[in-house]
C-alpha cells in the first residue's frame, strides 16, 4: 500500500523526480567552467576579465530569472492549450510583466556598465558591454521556460541544456585554435554568448508550439503601453525578481567579492571567480531537490511524518555530496586541475579544502533552505540568507581587504563561515516548521 511504502522506495523517488529537474540547472551551469578552461592559455587578466565580467552580467541577469515562477503561477489553473478568454488574459499579464522586467533589467546593465567602467579593466568593461545584448532575452526565455513547466513539457528544457552544452563545448574547443588576440577572445565568447541565448529562446519557442505564438504576441501587445507607462507596471517587475530572491543575494554577494579579489591580483580574482563557477554548478540544482523535497514531504501517503520525509531526503543528498567533498578536501589538485588551475599555489589548495568543507553544510543550506520554500513560504529563508552574506561574509570581506590580508583562502574562510550561520538559521527555522507540522499531525489523531 501507499502508506506502507519502504523508506528506500521513497528515497528512490525523490531522487528520480528531483535528478530531473536538477539536470538542466547542473548542466547550464557547466558553460561558465568550460569556457575558463578554453582561455586558460591567455595570460591571467584576461581569464580575470572573463571571470568578473561572467560574475556581474550574472549578478543583474537574476533580476529577471523569476519569470519562470511567475509564468507557473500565472498559468496554473487554466488548460494552456486552449484559446480561452482566462487564458489570454493570463498571457497579457505575463507579457507586460516580461516587458517590465526587460527594462528594469536594461538599466541596471546600464548601471552595472558604469560602475564597471569605473572600478575595473578595460578587458573586464569590454566584455561586460558585448555579452550585454545576450543577457536582455533572459525575461522573455524565464517566461517561455515557465510555460513549458505549465504544460507539462519540464523535458523539454533538459533537452534544450543537453543540447546548449554540446554546442558549448565545441565552442570552447574551437577558441584555441583560432589563436585569437586577448581581445578578439573575449569579444568572440561574448558574441558567441548573445548567439547561444537567442538560439535557445528560438528552440524553446518551436517547442511550446501555438502557445509561444501567443506568448509573444502578448509581449508584443504590452510593449507600447509598458514603456509610455512604466512605473505602473514597475510591481511586476519588483515580483519577479522576488522569485530568484536568493540567487540575487548570493551572485549580488559573489560579484562584490570578486571585485575585492580583483584589488589583489588576477591569479586571485581568477581563481576565486572559477571556484564559485564550480561551486554554483553544485549547490544550484539542489533548490531543485528541495522544491521536489518539500512537495514530496506535504503529499498525503508515503508512510511517514512530513518531518521524516524532509530527514531522509536531506539523507540522500548528503549520500550523493560526500564524496565529492572527501574528494575537495583530501585531494584538491585533482579539483584544481578540473577547473584548469593546475599552477594554483597553497592558498588556492587551501581554499578548495575549505570548499569542500561547505558542501557538508549544502543538505542543510542548500536543500533545505529550498525546502524550506514550499513548507513555510517562498521568503521562509531570504532574511536568514541576507544576514549570512551582508552580516557575515562581506564585511569579513571587506576588513580583510583593507587589512591587505585578503586572499583565496581567507575569502573562502569568510564564505564557509557565513555559511555556517546560514545553516544555524535554517535548522532553526526548519524546527520551527517541525513543531507546526508535528502539532497538526497529532491533532488528526
Amino acid at each position: 500500500m501507499e502508506t506502507r511504502q519502504p523508506k528506500a522506495r521513497l528515497a528512490a523517488a525523490f531522487l528520480a523526480k528531483g535528478t530531473q529537474l536538477a539536470a538542466a540547472l547542473f548542466l547550464s551551469g557547466l558553460k561558465g567552467l568550460i569556457f575558463f578552461a578554453a582561455i586558460r592559455g591567455y595570460d591571467p587578466d584576461v581569464a580575470a576579465a572573463y571571470g568578473v565580467g561572467i560574475t556581474v552580467t550574472l549578478a543583474v541577469s537574476m533580476l529577471g530569472a523569476g519569470l519562470n515562477v511567475v509564468a507557473v503561477q500565472k498559468l496554473a489553473g487554466v488548460v494552456v492549450h486552449e484559446d480561452t478568454r482566462e487564458r489570454r488574459q493570463r498571457l497579457s499579464t505575463i507579457g507586460a510583466t516580461a516587458v517590465s522586467s526587460t527594462l528594469l533589467l536594461t538599466l541596471s546593465l546600464l548601471a552595472a556598465g558604469a560602475v564597471l567602467a569605473l572600478v575595473g579593466d578595460g578587458l573586464t568593461s569590454l566584455f561586460f558591454w558585448c555579452r550585454m545584448p545576450g543577457v536582455l532575452v533572459i525575461p522573455l526565455q524565464g517566461v517561455v521556460t515557465g510555460a513549458l513547466v505549465a504544460s507539462g513539457r519540464e523535458g523539454a528544457a533538459l533537452r534544450t541544456s543537453m543540447e546548449n552544452l554540446v554546442l558549448n563545448a565545441a565552442a570552447a574547443a574551437i577558441l584555441p585554435v583560432l589563436s585569437l588576440s586577448p581581445t578578439a577572445a573575449l569579444i568572440a565568447i561574448a558574441a558567441y554568448g548573445t548567439l547561444a541565448d537567442t538560439f535557445t529562446l528560438i528552440r524553446q519557442l518551436v517547442r511550446l508550439g501555438r502557445l509561444g505564438s501567443h506568448l509573444l504576441s502578448a509581449v508584443r501587445t504590452a510593449t507600447p503601453v509598458v514603456v509610455t507607462q512604466p512605473l505602473s507596471h514597475l510591481r511586476g517587475a519588483w515580483q519577479a525578481a522576488a522569485g530568484a530572491s536568493d540567487g540575487l543575494i548570493m551572485i549580488g554577494s559573489f560579484a562584490l567579492i570578486t571585485l575585492a579579489a580583483a584589488q589583489v591580483d588576477d591569479e586571485t580574482a581568477v581563481t576565486v571567480t572559477a571556484l564559485i563557477s564550480l561551486m554554483r554548478t553544485i549547490i544550484i540544482p539542489l533548490k531543485s531537490y528541495g522544491l521536489v523535497g518539500g512537495r514530496m514531504a506535504t503529499a498525503p501517503g508515503h508512510g511517514l511524518r512530513p518531518d521524516q520525509r524532509v530527514n531522509l531526503f536531506a539523507a540522500v543528498i548528503a549520500g550523493l555530496l560526500l564524496p565529492l567533498s572527501v574528494t575537495m578536501i583530501f585531494a584538491p589538485a585533482a579539483m584544481l586541475h578540473l577547473i584548469g588551475l593546475e599552477a594554483a599555489g597553497g592558498p588556492a589548495v587551501l581554499a578548495v579544502r575549505l570548499a569542500g568543507a561547505q558542501l557538508l553544510l549544502e543538505p542543510i543550506t542548500g536543500f533545505g533552505a529550498a525546502a524550506l520554500k514550499i513548507l513555510v513560504g517562498p521568503s521562509a529563508a531570504m532574511t536568514a540568507l541576507l544576514i549570512s552574506m551582508a552580516g557575515v561574509a562581506l564585511p569579513a570581506v571587506a576588513v580583510l581587504l583593507v587589512s591587505a590580508n585578503l586572499s583565496v583562502a581567507s575569502i573562502w574562510g569568510a564564505l564557509l563561515a557565513a555559511r555556517i550561520c546560514f545553516a544555524l538559521q535554517v535548522l532553526r527555522r526548519y524546527r520551527s516548521w517541525r513543531h507546526g507540522a508535528l502539532a497538526t499531525v497529532m491533532g488528526k489523531r
